[in-house]
């Protein structure tokens, strides 16, 4: 713990010391002025904004032929989060859960989980899905929040676009260019739950290129724990890295980007053992460290196209008390958009990733092989043709994908967009996607203690006829500015999932003398969800705006005829029915900046967790250019409270306070 803070002081005071106020005044034509904040952004503009996530190419958010939503990186700060999961709690229709201190549960649409199994995150377009487990760990998903330039959220399907795992939708983190951070930027604070943070960035400018350096660190304290357990989940998390972006002409862009990471996240594991006591409950700081280098290029072609290669490296580290790995994934694309006759716009590539792992665990707990190396090929392609004098436009593609486990598989999708005037959007779409099976669902072999009289164990057991499970997704659409203050933006939804993972039962068996009952993983439950995300926007005069947000969703999880599975209503009830958002900004006098954020999130039946109404509260005030103050709470209508998880083992989500001062020059 010393020696992490030691190191992150170490890192800040070496950004800060490397700032020249000589080169910061003397005016540069070769940075960029900072592009307009959204917030600062008419609600007109707002429709106006660009995003990628959807086709892989730039188009305006009122023009998305899908369930599209953009956080910007001033709503971030406006929201008072922290943290990644935190800021996605903006977006209708996410479910995110905080489990304790370091893990949380988030979802699209249903289906939340610890690592957000089916739902497919990337940062610069970089994926973090996990190979290993099939998911995401957000614990170590970070970086400087004021570096965000927007998360772009899509709701439903994704693989047409981004290939396997983007089921239930895509989260893509962008960060902003190097040429839109220049000069120092340094932030610290602390409080009662967020105990201590610090970070500090630097930007400059060499020629035709404009890099930053940041570094960060993060200590957080342990949420509330069950009378009588040790509070193990407190954590720290320090961080570094850089991004460079290159002019190299007047068509061409390059750009680099690396981070590295190291951290200790305290921990509960439960796990089997075939000597007594048989089980043992250990409270352990988990380490987790990583490291990552992107390399982008993009070139205009003369037919107003563009042609864009990516290459990354991805090193992680993890050791936990029953289980250890380290993987290094290699991911290579390119990709062509060609402009073609009648506005027609065609976007097609190909890519190849391969990921190796190597593993090892308690006696309990076996990966076979031990070792493997998983590779996955694919191509793609979107074409958009416009129908009726633009107003009518069709999109269709499909990606097919090569993995090591199921083989082949199509993704393809069809979408419909209607303008009928400037103002408004009606779209329609059908798509399909696959989760792909992972080396948990094949390779795994889990054992824990079932009954010490025996004693007997129960066995989760990986099969090799395990198939990708899938979503046939149906989506309707609607957005609109109904009055230059008011906007809103309607989407409903049915899915219906097939192949579905369920642990089927098998005949026990004698081991090591002790009795096994297996349950085996098969696809044998399926699903049908459906349901509604409406968010509205309204600005009242020109300081006072106001976000809400409400989401309605059913979800319907089922065993199929001859399945013996009995953790489908488990699935079913751990997802809220009703959730409501309600977001207020306002400008004051002075510099200074009032937010409100209000939240409704319905029970957890099947969690025995009840729904609950909480707050969070920030107020800002920059007394001068350079430095901005402030204070936030967050939870702040009840002392704590549950989100997610086993009513044995939950862990509740207290009330906290903290503060912070930022800097910038």
């Amino acid at each position: 713990m010393r020696s992490s803070r030691t190191a992150c002081r170490l890192v800040l005071g070496l950004l800060i010391a490397l700032r020249n106020p000589a080169r910061a005044d003397t005016p540069s034509t070769q940075v960029k002025p900072p592009r307009k904040d959204l917030t600062d952004l008419s609600l007109l503009e707002l429709a106006e904004v660009e995003v990628t996530s959807v086709s892989k190419r730039p188009e305006k958010v009122s023009n998305a032929a899908a369930a599209v939503f953009v956080i910007s990186g001033d709503d971030i700060r406006r929201s008072g989060a922290r943290t990644l999961p935190e800021a996605l709690r903006l977006a209708p229709g996410l479910q995110v859960a905080r489990i304790n201190a370091n893990q949380w549960a988030v979802g699209i649409r249903g289906f939340a989980s610890r690592l957000s199994r089916s739902l497919l995150v990337l940062v610069d377009g970089r994926s973090v899905y996990s190979p290993l487990f099939g998911g995401t760990y957000w614990e170590v998903q970070d970086t400087v929040l004021e570096d965000i330039d927007r998360i772009e959220v899509i709701r439903g399907p994704g693989g047409a676009i981004w290939g396997s795992n983007a089921v239930a939708g895509v989260i893509n983190i962008i960060t902003k260019s190097a040429r839109q951070t220049p000069g120092t930027y340094a932030k610290a604070g602390g409080g009662t739950e967020e105990r201590l943070f610090g970070s500090a960035r630097y930007g400059f400018s060499l020629g035709e290129a404009a890099a930053r350096v940041y570094g960060k660190y993060v200590e957080r304290g342990p949420q509330l724990h069950l009378a009588g357990e040790a509070p193990y989940d407190a954590w720290h998390l320090t961080e570094g890295g850089f991004r460079t972006d290159v002019a190299a002409g007047a068509k061409t862009a390059l750009t680099l980007t690396g981070d590295v990471y190291s951290g200790h996240l305290g921990q509960r594991v439960t796990y089997g053992l075939y000597t007594p006591p048989y089980a043992v409950t250990d409270f352990r700081q988990a380490h987790v460290s990583g490291g990552n280098l992107l390399a982008r290029g993009t070139h205009e072609l003369a037919d107003g196209g563009t042609l864009e290669a990516q290459a990354y490296w991805d090193r992680t580290t993890r050791s936990e008390a029953n289980f250890s790995e380290a993987r290094s994934t290699f991911d290579v694309e390119v990709r062509h958009l060609a402009r073609l006759p009648l506005q027609q716009e065609l976007v097609w590539g190909l890519g190849y990733r391969v990921s190796t792992g190597r593993g090892q665990g308690v006696e309990t707990v076996v990966f076979d092989p031990e070792s493997k190396r998983d590779s996955i090929f694919n191509v793609f392609f979107q074409d958009q043709l416009p129908l009726v004098r633009s107003r009518l436009v069709l999109v269709a593609g499909a990606k097919l994908e090569h993995n090591d486990y199921s083989g082949w598989e199509v993704q393809p999708n069809l979408r419909l967009l209607f303008t009928p005037r400037a103002t408004q959007t009606v779209w329609a779409a059908v798509s399909r996607a696959v989760r792909t099976p992972t080396r948990v669902d094949e390779d795994l072999s889990l054992t824990v203690l079932a009954s010490p009289n025996g004693p007997t164990f129960l066995r989760l057991q990986g099969s090799r006829d395990f198939v990708a499970e899938a979503v046939l997704a149906y989506e309707l659409g609607w957005r609109g500015q109904l009055s230059p203050r008011f906007w809103v933006d309607v989407a409903a939804f049915y899915d219906r999932h097939s192949h579905l993972l369920s642990l089927e039962p098998g005949p026990p068996f004698t081991e090591r003398g002790f009795t096994i009952a297996p349950l085996v993983e098969s696809n044998r439950v399926a699903a049908k969800a459906w349901g509604a995300e409406v968010s509205a926007e309204a600005a009242i005069g020109s300081a006072w705006r106001l976000r809400a947000a409400y989401s309605f969703l059913r979800l319907d999880v089922h065993p199929l005829p001859g399945s013996r599975d009995v953790f489908a209503a488990g699935t079913e009830g751990a997802s809220p029915r009703h959730q409501v958002s309600l977001l207020s900004s306002w400008n004051l006098p002075a510099g200074v900046e009032l937010d409100a954020w209000l939240r409704y999130v319905g029970a957890l039946p099947s969690q025995s967790v009840p729904s609950y109404t909480t707050a969070d509260l920030r107020i800002g005030w920059k007394p001068h250019r350079v430095v901005e103050l402030a204070l936030v709470g967050q939870n702040l209508f009840q002392p704590s409270h549950a989100e997610f998880g086993a009513p044995a083992a939950r862990v509740t989500i207290r009330r906290g306070v903290f503060g912070e001062v930022a800097l910038r020059w």
